[in-house]
């Protein structure tokens, strides 16, 4: 995998939930990364399916 490839941007977030003073929660979500990444399509290879954790997965990243 080359580097030019990578081309679509992404970020990877956490979910929080956050308490204000009045003790009402709120979910917000945190960037942990921004990064740049390699996005592939799902389409109906073997090789794309060996690479799939998930048989429900519509793409895959690489980062």
């Amino acid at each position: 995998m080359s580097f030019g490839k990578m081309r679509t941007f992404i970020d990877i977030v956490t979910r929080e939930i956050v308490k204000d003073e009045e003790s009402f929660s709120e979910e917000t979500d945190r960037i942990l990364a921004s990064v740049t990444a390699y996005k592939e399509e799902r389409f109906g290879s073997k090789t794309w399916a060996n690479r799939a954790a998930f048989s429900e997965a519509n793409a895959l990243f690489w980062f």
